[in-house]
């Protein structure tokens, strides 16, 4: 009787084990779901456009400030070679950030332009990161695209009082 009870004992010990893993398993799940959940959010609605890419080029994500400042939505645009935001005269540019990224190395702040979906050239300001595998290696880019235009107009006016200035 002692040997069945003991066993009895053992294995119910063993299963409330199991049930309080289960549940600290199903808690850090949750704390992970809400984790991405918040990553996501910051992304989403964040002020810069954010885009991914693959090496290749392929537009992989793109979030809401991406649409405003270009005017693709991400129905439009997923999938597409990063090449069609980027004016013929630039394409030298483009291969130069490939070469950074791959390289491993992030650009920041690269001022030039971009083309939106209406065919204007939007002013724009680049930070562009590697995005690393979990072995190191450059598997696609990250690019953040801050409108600059406001700034722009600004400093064009700035720059035609201080001429006007020096001609008084």
């Amino acid at each position: 009787i002692f040997v069945s009870v003991y066993a009895g004992v053992r294995a119910y010990q063993a299963l409330v084990e199991q049930t309080l893993q289960r549940i600290q398993l199903d808690e850090a799940e949750e704390d992970l779901r809400r984790e991405q959940m918040l990553k996501a959010a910051i992304v989403e609605y964040s002020d810069d456009g954010i885009i991914g890419k693959t090496l290749e080029g392929a537009i992989t994500s793109w979030n809401r400030a991406a649409e405003r400042i270009l005017g693709y939505t991400a129905g439009d645009i997923l999938g597409k070679p990063i090449s069609v935001l980027v004016p013929g005269d630039r394409l030298d540019e483009e291969q130069k950030l490939v070469a950074s990224i791959m390289a491993g190395c992030a650009v920041n702040h690269y001022e030039t332009e971009r083309l939106a979906r209406d065919g204007r050239r939007s002013p724009v300001s680049l930070t562009v990161s590697p995005i690393l595998d979990p072995d190191g290696r450059v598997i696609g880019a990250s690019q953040i695209v801050r409108d600059i235009t406001e700034r722009r107009k600004v400093e064009a006016e700035l720059e035609k009082y201080r001429h006007d200035l020096e001609h008084l």
